[in-house]
């Protein structure tokens, strides 16, 4: 006789399941019951922290000067509060769009709708990597409780990359006392994001607080010895450091939409949306670092990693999914930054076209606009100049074609620079 077989657990179900747990994932869930959406609603965080922000794990956070629940996007108990379920440690593993469930460790979950906020993940150097417990990447709040007690007098960092993570490290590490080297093949750090002369105007501003900049090389070796790490560059210069960082960049983290066969992005690495941030299966979003999105406001593709766009991304899929919209995305992308304590910079737009100084770089104040190969503004980065950046949110979005003479004599408010 055929043994009976214990009957299996239904899937648990969900209206709403966002996979994610960082800034996107927050916004998608806080918009949802914002927009006055009642379905029920989860998320599924890969780490055991509630949704949160990274900008600060680089500043105050990783300093100490302010406590991790500030980078948190909502405190822990307003999850409950707004009857959103939080599963903490649970990555999802699988997706079967046919059947619409998610599949985590120990679970089968059923969704309505999906939202992919799966962020992105640092790239490694296997270089960096075999040195063991003094390799680090500075990616999550775990990383950065790592890396902040070495944050002192006499511990020598040298730190590889010279984008936002590998400047704003080098000077969170000098404020703390630590010696730094930073070595990046770019001739100025960010000069890939802002261009030469911004690049020129912040690595000033890094060396003139200590930070020893390597630029245009690259580390051919790492060799642990009695004393602390040697390190050969390719330049011949050699160094001797305590801890290395790499901050060489991110890559997103598509590995669950590859495998649930959703379209990605063969240019950027994302997942492909649509300008409503839908993906190839249409109960399926993708919001924030991961989302390779049709911009209407750009007329092209973008994929960007700012937590701002991650914010907007999570709010207006939120206000989709709640019906409180149905037009295309359309938001200008907005993002700012600390260099240290002395340098707090904004943007507007999207880092592209040729960059045209307003006025000179001598001072502490910094306006760099960006123009097209037809000479309209497509982006803004200032330090100290508001006006300039409150003019190029109007200005960016009108497709404002400028007069690049006017805007580098800065005699002019940049509103008053449009070419007549």
């Amino acid at each position: 006789m055929e043994q009976s077989r214990a009957p299996q657990p239904r899937p648990v179900s969900y209206d709403v399941v966002i996979v994610g747990g960082g800034v996107a994932a927050g916004a998608t869930a806080s918009g949802l019951r914002d927009a006055g959406f009642t379905g029920s609603v989860a998320v599924f965080c890969a780490e055991p922290h509630v949704p949160y922000t990274r900008p600060g794990l680089t500043k105050q956070v990783l300093r100490g000067e302010k406590p991790e629940s500030a980078a948190l996007f909502k405190p822990a108990e307003w999850y409950a509060e707004h009857d959103v379920d939080l599963h903490l440690d649970s990555a999802v593993i699988d997706i079967d769009l046919s059947g619409a469930t998610v599949r985590t460790g120990g679970q089968t979950i059923g969704y309505g709708q999906l939202v992919l906020a799966t962020g992105a993940e640092p790239r490694q150097l296997p270089l960096v990597a075999d040195l063991g417990v003094s390799s680090h990447v500075l990616r999550s709040i775990d990383d950065a409780r790592r890396i902040r007690p070495l944050l002192r007098e006499g511990v020598r960092w040298l730190v590889i990359g010279g984008g936002f993570i590998g400047a704003e490290f080098a000077a969170s590490a000098r404020i703390m006392g630590s010696e730094v080297d930073l070595v990046m093949q770019e001739p100025n750090v960010l000069e890939r994001v802002f261009g030469a002369e911004a690049g020129s105007w912040f690595e000033q501003r890094l060396e003139a607080q200590g930070v020893r900049a390597h630029a245009e090389t690259a580390v051919e070796a790492l060799e642990r010895t009695d004393s602390g790490i040697q390190v050969t560059l390719a330049n011949g210069k050699r160094l001797e450091v305590d801890e290395v960082l790499a901050g060489v960049g991110v890559r997103p983290n598509t590995g669950v939409a590859r495998q649930a066969g959703l379209d990605l992005d063969d240019a950027s690495g994302g997942i492909l949306v649509d300008q409503h941030l839908r993906t190839s299966n249409p109960r399926v979003f993708a919001v924030g670092d991961v989302a390779a999105y049709d911009s209407k406001l750009h007329g092209r593709r973008m994929r960007i990693e700012h937590w701002d766009v991650a914010r907007a991304h999570g709010d207006y899929v939120a206000r989709q999914i709640a019906g409180a919209t149905s037009e295309p995305y359309e938001q200008l992308p907005y993002f700012f930054g600390t260099m240290g304590t002395w340098a707090f910079h904004r943007y507007v737009g999207v880092a592209m076209g040729g960059g045209v100084v307003r006025g000179n770089l001598d001072g502490e104040t910094l306006a760099i606009a960006y123009l097209d190969d037809d000479a309209r503004l497509v982006g803004m980065l200032t330090v100290d100049r508001d006006e300039d950046l409150d003019a190029a949110r109007e200005l960016v979005v009108a497709g404002a074609t400028m007069d690049r003479e006017q805007i580098a004599a800065d005699e002019l408010p940049l509103a008053e620079c449009v070419a007549s």
